[in-house]
């Protein structure tokens, strides 16, 4: 019986017959079948939670843990988010955080280990979509507002944890009007905490009476804020369009009458000076121009003003931030990266408004700051994928 699977040297010289080649052939054909089935099991299955392949990068991860010399002290707070790994030393704290982080009781965390840990899964989840797009051959990246459902729905899954976000530009929170999806989300989602920022007082006002209305326990998880962003806090000279173009021009659109304002005069008429082109504006430009004092304030500012107000979650790092500043945008996206201790995992900003340098710088510093940067219409979007 031994000889049928393994003959003697002899056959495989002297004879020449099919007969005698094709358990050879046969065995080299097994052989291949079982290499495979145990390539398949070391990269692909897990059984009972056990995965050969994780196992054993974890067991490298975990011997250079080990090896130093004296214990690595694991910093319980949000520094550990956005250090940059450069040393042995540093690479070791790393891996044992990242364990302590995903292999920890999630409500056992702290406030901002919690952060960094729906942070990363973020990422996971992210990167398996955009795989799983690759492999169906989809050229279409998932939307700002298809993002931010995976992340609450994300969020969600993990002991009911909310979403912080900061909306610049929230203007008078006519719902049924915008096509902001931050607004969608806060009306529709209750785990959105966060702040809605409009620096144009008759504005604030019907923003603060749009939330009372409409948006479910609104007291415990949003903060109007009358101001602008900027980058110092104070007071500031702000343009809008005033209540004489409404009045000439009472069928115009709702963006054109109320949602156009800027530290920048010139951005308000080249809004405008095409209806006095027309023939539809009865005066010179000024007249339909009003400036304004409004209050100004750093993203620092506005973050402490979220945090003690008592409706952040967590740590009260910002997850999402949305930006519609009339062509400010970059500005304060640049004010908001500069910052490594406020950098949003999401980030939505109107782009129309924007230089064609602006644009382009917009996208770079995304890029430079750990973002990958998407072009979608009048907006970008930018998903942070690396603390850098």
């Amino acid at each position: 019986e031994f000889s049928m699977f393994f003959p003697s040297p002899s056959s495989w010289t002297h004879s020449t017959s099919p007969q005698r080649r094709r358990p050879f052939i046969v065995r080299c054909f097994v052989l291949a079948i079982i290499a495979l089935i145990l390539l398949y099991l070391v990269l692909f299955v897990e059984v009972s939670e056990f995965d050969i392949l994780h196992l054993h990068v974890r067991k490298l991860f975990q011997s250079e843990a080990v090896t130093n010399e004296s214990p690595i002290i694991l910093e319980d707070d949000n520094v550990a988010h956005y250090v940059q790994y450069k040393d042995e030393d540093s690479n070791a704290k790393f891996i044992a955080m990242w364990h302590y982080i995903h292999e920890s009781e999630f409500d056992k965390l702290s406030p901002a280990l919690q952060t960094r840990k729906l942070h990363e899964l973020f990422r996971y989840n992210y990167a398996d979509a955009l795989v799983d797009g690759m492999r169906k051959k989809e050229t279409k990246t998932p939307t700002d507002y298809e993002l931010a459902v995976m992340l609450t729905d994300l969020y969600n899954s993990w002991h009911q944890s909310e979403v912080n976000f900061i909306q610049i530009g929230a203007c008078d929170g006519n719902w049924e009007q915008s096509n902001d999806p931050i607004q969608k989300l806060v009306l529709t989602k209750p785990n959105w905490h966060g702040v809605m920022m409009e620096p144009v007082p008759y504005l604030f006002e019907t923003l603060t009476k749009n939330i009372a209305k409409h948006v479910v326990e609104y007291e415990h998880r949003i903060v109007p804020i009358n101001a602008a962003m900027s980058d110092q806090d104070g007071t500031q000279l702000f343009y809008i369009v005033n209540e004489h173009f409404a009045e000439e021009l009472p069928n115009e659109s709702h963006a054109l009458k109320h949602q156009i304002g800027s530290f920048n005069k010139e951005h308000i008429v080249k809004h405008i000076s095409i209806k006095k082109e027309r023939g539809q504006l009865k005066h010179d430009l000024d007249h339909y121009i009003t400036g304004i004092d409004v209050q100004s304030m750093t993203p620092n500012t506005v973050l402490e003003a979220f945090k003690n107000s008592g409706k952040a979650a967590r740590d009260g790092t910002i997850d999402v931030l949305s930006i519609d500043a009339e062509g400010y945008d970059y500005m304060v996206l640049r004010q908001f990266l500069q910052n490594t201790s406020i950098r949003p995992l999401l980030i939505m900003y109107e782009n129309l408004h924007l230089s064609s340098e602006d644009k382009q710088l917009a996208e770079q510093s995304l890029k430079q700051h750990g973002y990958l940067a998407f072009g979608m219409g009048w907006n970008t979007l930018g998903v942070r994928v690396a603390n850098v």
